[in-house]
């Protein structure tokens, strides 16, 4: 949302506020020897010596930085220029279409995008159910479906975001079988490099529900075992074909890890697909997060899952955490998760949203 705004001065929606401050500790599960973690009411007085890592860099993150410490070392404009280009939906448009060249046999999956009405008119007339994106937005946010008539709410919609945005992605609906996601990193020299998979669920909304939590042979397997395939040979071409065809853009300007979700689709004759490029996301991610809490605290040979979930009623999420505290009371070895319920943030009367994860 920031990036979609991109000023300094931007002022996220009062639920996104919410959401940063009852999730501010989650960085501390996964933190390293060394790592200090910290909100902005925090000060480090020699802060020259860290590495400073938001979830995302934008123009506003960088404002509240330097208020928070004016000898922070902050990107540069032209950079954070940069990721923002890199972020529109439009490079997940001509990497869906690379992909999807290289191996038509394979991976299944079109978007197109689009600067004028008239344009997703005539898409229309192909393609009647779709989503069109924002070029720019949050999870679940800046997506409207089309199904049948481009009525003029839809039309006035998708005027608005091409006047404000310079264009809108239109997609074809797919049978979804499956979320996933590579997880990469960038070293900014033209090297992009595969870090994990991300399992993940959605809402009907579009808004992300939750993550398996697992080794990534576990991931792999959950995958493959959804897309009828043994052989991961697939999975592995398709690593290395992303990391090619990223490593002259991302690969060169940006430093950090990113993630491209991808979907198991059916085709028109039931055979099962990848969409190998739905998005792109040019930051720290929920399935970067559960991986390397997977690694850190479950315990070896378990799974489960890490979920996030909201209510605006004030108490409802503690009385939830309370009953699930006795449902599914917590086993640990050591400082490792065998089985049962963790909360990763505190829950009190004023939580609204609340991250846990449930071990088998």
């Amino acid at each position: 949302m920031a990036l979609a705004n991109y000023r300094a001065n931007y002022q996220p929606p009062a639920s996104a506020v919410k959401m940063a401050e009852d999730l501010a500790l989650l960085p501390s599960w996964i933190a390293q020897e060394g790592d200090v973690v910290c909100d902005f009411r925090s000060r480090i007085p020699d802060v020259e010596k860290y590495q400073v890592k938001p979830w995302g860099w934008d123009l506003l993150v960088c404002r509240m930085l330097h208020r928070w410490n004016p000898n922070v070392q902050l990107p540069s404009r032209e950079y954070l220029d940069g990721i923002r280009k890199l972020s529109s939906r439009a490079l997940a448009v001509s990497t869906l279409k690379e992909l999807c060249e290289s191996s038509p046999d394979v991976f299944l999956g079109e978007s197109f995008l689009c600067t004028s009405l008239q344009q997703i008119e005539e898409l229309l007339k192909r393609y009647p159910d779709v989503i069109m994106k924002q070029l720019w937005s949050s999870s679940g946010k800046g997506l409207k479906p089309i199904r049948g008539d481009f009525e003029a709410p839809l039309q006035n919609w998708c005027r608005r975001a091409i006047q404000m945005q310079g264009g809108v992605v239109l997609e074809p609906r797919y049978e979804r079988i499956l979320d996933f996601a590579m997880e990469f990193i960038s070293d900014g020299e033209g090297h992009v490099s595969f870090q994990s998979y991300s399992v993940f669920s959605t809402s009907e909304q579009g808004m992300y529900a939750g993550n398996l939590l697992g080794t990534d042979e576990y991931l792999e397997e959950e995958i493959l075992r959804r897309y009828g395939r043994e052989d991961s040979v697939v999975l592995k071409n398709l690593k290395e074909q992303i990391s090619l065809a990223l490593s002259q853009n991302i690969g060169t300007n940006y430093v950090g890890p990113f993630g491209m979700d991808m979907m198991l689709v059916k085709d028109a004759s039931e055979e099962v697909k990848i969409h190998p490029c739905v998005e792109i996301n040019l930051r720290f991610n929920m399935g970067q997060f559960a991986s390397a809490l997977s690694r850190k605290i479950l315990a070896e040979g378990h799974k489960g899952m890490f979920k996030i979930d909201f209510s605006s009623q004030p108490g409802a999420m503690l009385t939830i955490h309370e009953r699930m505290l006795k449902t599914y009371p917590l086993v640990k070895n050591g400082e490792q998760v065998v089985s049962g319920y963790l909360a990763l943030n505190p829950i009190s009367e004023t939580t609204c949203y609340r991250a846990f994860i449930l071990v088998e």
